[in-house]
């Protein structure tokens, strides 16, 4: 692509030496964007310049400040509050470990003769989780709460500027509107 480039650069170029040696062809090339352009000439007044594009005149007028009515339609809104909540004592249920136990008890036995005897036996209660009712003061304080409110739709009067053609001492009655801050 790059060596197509230059052979393309080389023979334009060649070109435009031939031109302006013989002085029989005149080689231009034109750029423009937006409202400038640059042109490269070569041959018979050939050289570089720059100019601008005539820009339009602007239409004679003025602007004005018209009020208008625009409506907003009703919405729910998220209002925020600080709410302050008293002390309250709360029953909180929580789980405490129990470690493993061991105990005595005296059992009363019968040997086979028929005699009764009593017999000192070791129980062992393994370690276990229990569930243990507290009762807990929650002190006061304040909270923050959020709610939906309705808003209710409604009017509003906005003033906007608007272009007006023609003559701006004219007085064609363009309604409630002030010229010029008058």
């Amino acid at each position: 692509m790059k060596a197509l480039l230059t052979a393309f650069a080389g023979i334009l170029m060649i070109g435009a030496v031939g031109a302006s040696d013989l002085n029989a062809q005149r080689v231009s090339v034109r750029i423009a964007k937006g409202n400038q352009s640059v042109e490269v000439n070569s041959g018979r007044g050939g050289g570089r310049t720059e100019r601008e594009q005539p820009r339009p005149e602007p239409q004679a007028g003025h602007y004005i400040t018209v009020k208008k009515k625009v409506w907003h339609p009703g919405y729910y809104d998220t209002v925020s509050e600080r709410v302050f909540v008293p002390a309250t004592t709360r029953t909180v249920i929580e789980r405490v470990y129990v470690p493993a136990e061991t105990y005595t008890v005296r059992e009363r036995r019968v040997d086979s003769c028929g005699h009764v005897f009593f017999v000192n036996v070791c129980k062992t209660i393994p370690a276990h989780y229990k569930n243990v009712e507290k009762c807990v003061v929650v002190p006061a304080h304040y909270e923050i709460c959020e709610r939906q409110v309705w808003v209710e739709g409604h009017y509003d009067i906005v003033e906007e500027r608007v272009w007006v053609k023609g003559d701006p001492d004219c007085d064609h009655g363009h309604g409630t509107v002030s010229h010029r801050g008058r």
